[in-house]
């Protein structure tokens, strides 16, 4: 990823952190798990900006990363996920976030993409968003469900890994093979990831149904 990517990456951070900051004392459980997962991104990716700067890399502290963010979207998802079989299934995934500290630094080289780690993490958060796409709109009794602040929160989220499935995968095959496409690939991540923070900022100042 470019230094300049990063840069964008880390200042968009900030607004939906700054409102976050805001909502955070009316907020539920699992809405101020979502806030401390993106101060915690602000806290990340300005130590992956000096990381980059001094080191000319930034992959060893992206292992632990994962496993924190999907613990605190674990935590967003269990309070909103109404039904029992999606509770089940938030369950079941805790069981990620072990793994992804065991696997990215004794099971791979922790100075290389996670791309397992983080492929397994975008199936499991593209479940849960599913999932929540249906709660919301048959069960929670909202009747514009479509404009409410946690269905943009949502589809933010859905988005994100969604879009970025193939380059977490494909980033250790890219880094040793074709590293100019590395770098156009995760340019395009961080701004994929940018506008995503920026759709979040726009839910949270809305502040619908949350």
């Amino acid at each position: 990823m470019t230094y300049y990517a990063l840069i964008a990456l880390a200042f968009t951070k900030t607004i939906p952190g700054g409102i976050a900051a805001f909502r955070f004392r009316n907020a539920s459980l699992g809405l101020k798990a979502f806030y401390f997962l993106l101060w915690f991104g602000i806290i990340h990716e300005s130590i992956s900006l000096f990381s980059a700067y001094l080191f000319g890399h930034n992959l060893a502290l992206r292992h632990y990363y994962t496993a924190i963010e999907f613990a605190l979207y674990t935590l967003l998802y269990h309070e909103y996920l109404l039904s029992s079989n999606s509770r089940r299934i938030i369950y079941v995934g805790l069981l990620f976030v072990p793994f992804a500290i065991v696997y990215g630094y004794f099971f791979q080289d922790p100075f290389r993409f996670n791309t397992v780690a983080r492929a397994i993490e975008s199936l499991i958060l593209v479940t849960y968003s599913s999932l929540l796409i249906g709660d919301i709109k048959y069960q929670t009794g909202i009747k514009y469900w479509y404009k409410s602040s946690l269905f943009i929160i949502n589809q933010g989220v859905m988005f994100y890994f969604a879009t970025n499935f193939l380059t977490f995968i494909f980033s250790n095959w890219l880094l040793d093979h074709d590293n100019q496409t590395l770098v156009v690939a995760y340019t395009m991540h961080a701004f994929i990831n940018a506008f995503v923070n920026l759709v979040f900022a726009y839910a949270l100042w809305k502040n619908k149904y949350l």
